[in-house]
């Protein structure tokens, strides 16, 4: 059975505040989805994202869009085929880069805002009830829902739930992954990253780096508990200030886990530390927060570099046992120590 995926991203909002990097998270991901070596989304089954810039620019926020009936129309595709065939998919990549707003009733809704909420009333659609229908329907095997959104509470809006079928859930086994940019009653962020200065999502960006660097297990998958980690790991260092990164919200079960993509070998960079005379003889570990990345014990430095052949990713030198620095590779590097 095929894949599904449905890839949003929203920034023009003439009701609110425009955002910057909503389109450029949505086009990556699905650009993700559309590789080889990533979704496998390929030929007649490329993914599209759905754009702001798909649509006539709006002078009111009246005429914007996409509004909550060209949401609805993408799903509810998906849900009639359910409704007549039931499983109809391995797996479903359901991806929102916009505004978001939490519920005052309940922690699990995600409050998608249309782009043609008005300034009083802040309309948007828990787009968190279609990833729940489909894991109760049983329509994939796997259910993979990521939301870089806010998800602030507003007293005076409710997200509101999707027209959908009532069902018995038939109990499958349903394997799934969630991802909130932050967490409840909190703000998602955006800013220009380096070199390129593209503006991305904060979580975006983690996820990208994520989907292209994150180990692969045994069986050469690349899991949800891989993303979480890396994720956790890479967002802290993307900081301009001590309170500007969001706290990610990420639900992964290692033991039932979905499979974001099959990679045989994870890219590695070449590590070069180089230490100063007086640390020559002291032990040196290297870690990369989840277990040690060269032989299980110390090593003692040498006058020479310590060379290593590491994946991308954040690690931590340790100089016998106290003195340590956090070192973020992506690639081949030289560290003075």
């Amino acid at each position: 059975m095929q894949d599904e995926a449905i890839v949003i991203g929203v920034e023009r909002y003439p009701g609110h505040s425009d955002l910057h990097g909503s389109e450029n998270d949505a086009r990556e991901f699905a650009s993700w989805l559309n590789s080889a070596d990533g979704g496998g989304f390929l030929g007649a089954r490329a993914v599209k994202p759905i754009l702001s810039s798909d649509f006539s620019p709006a002078t009111t926020y009246v005429d914007a869009r996409p509004m909550s009936e060209d949401i609805h129309a993408h799903f509810r595709a998906l849900v009639n085929r359910s409704q007549t065939q039931g499983r109809i998919g391995e797996r479903i990549f359901i991806f929102f880069a916009g505004h978001g707003i939490a519920s005052t009733q309940t922690t699990g809704a995600a409050g998608f805002v249309w782009a043609n909420s008005d300034p009083f009333t802040t309309m948007s659609t828990d787009v968190l009830q279609y990833a729940d229908w489909f894991v109760r329907k049983g329509s994939f095997n796997e259910v993979i829902f990521i939301f870089d959104c806010c998800r602030a509470i507003q007293p005076t809006a409710r997200p509101v739930p999707p027209m959908l079928p009532e069902i018995m859930p038939v109990g499958a086994k349903v394997r799934t992954f969630r991802a909130f940019a932050a967490r409840y009653g909190h703000l998602a962020r955006e800013r220009s990253f380096p070199p390129t200065n593209v503006v991305h999502g904060y979580f975006t960006r983690a996820l990208l780096d994520a989907l292209k660097d994150a180990r692969p297990n045994a069986g050469y998958r690349v899991t949800g508990s891989a993303i979480k980690a890396f994720i956790h790991n890479r967002i802290g260092h993307f900081a301009t200030t001590w309170n500007d990164v969001p706290d990610p919200d990420i639900t992964a079960d290692d033991a039932f886990d979905v499979t974001f993509c099959l990679r045989q070998r994870t890219p590695t960079c070449a590590l070069r530390l180089n230490l100063r005379h007086e640390l020559v003889g002291r032990s040196v570990t290297l870690e990369d927060g989840h277990r040690v990345a060269i032989a299980g014990t110390p090593i003692a430095a040498t006058a020479s570099p310590l060379l290593f052949d590491v994946p991308a990713g954040i690690y931590k030198v340790i100089i016998d046992g106290a003195d340590s620095r956090i070192i973020d590779v992506t690639g081949d590097i030289n560290v003075e120590f």
